[in-house]
């Protein structure tokens, strides 16, 4: 009875998501953190940007370093069509630059805790990528 129950934990998962930009930010844009998919390209960290509609525009890597511009963001590939509006990717580097009144630190360093936070126990998280080590797509 007890290795059944072990597999049957084994096989479980706790699956959570959560938003780290909301309405309440007034960014422009939404932001989540999703532990229910497949990991992209090599297990990198990533999130989903969105539209205030909640309407998704793409998948975007967490990297190292703070994007300081726009060309500094890495998507990922196959989750955008066509291209990027530069409105949102603006809005992106604004609020990853920006810190969080509730936090004190950056939107980005919010944005890795809480996919340190999300992202399911048991499996190693890759290192965040550099943003040089990443082809600049979208």
């Amino acid at each position: 009875m007890l290795r059944f129950i072990e597999r049957l934990v084994n096989k479980s998962h706790l699956y959570e998501m959560g938003y780290v930009c909301t309405a309440k930010d007034q960014a422009g844009i939404l932001i989540q953190v999703n532990t229910r998919e497949t990991r992209h390209s090599k297990g990198y960290p990533h999130a989903h940007l969105e539209a205030v509609n909640a309407k998704d525009i793409a998948c975007f890597f967490i990297t190292a370093e703070i994007p300081q511009k726009k060309e500094d963001l890495r998507f990922v590939k196959g989750t955008f069509k066509g291209q990027i509006p530069v409105k949102f990717k603006d809005d992106l580097v604004v609020w990853a630059n920006k810190v969080k009144k509730n936090h004190g630190m950056k939107g980005w360093d919010f944005l890795r805790d809480e996919w340190e936070r999300l992202r399911p126990s048991g499996i190693s998280p890759s290192p965040y990528p550099k943003i040089k080590d990443l082809e600049a797509v979208g």
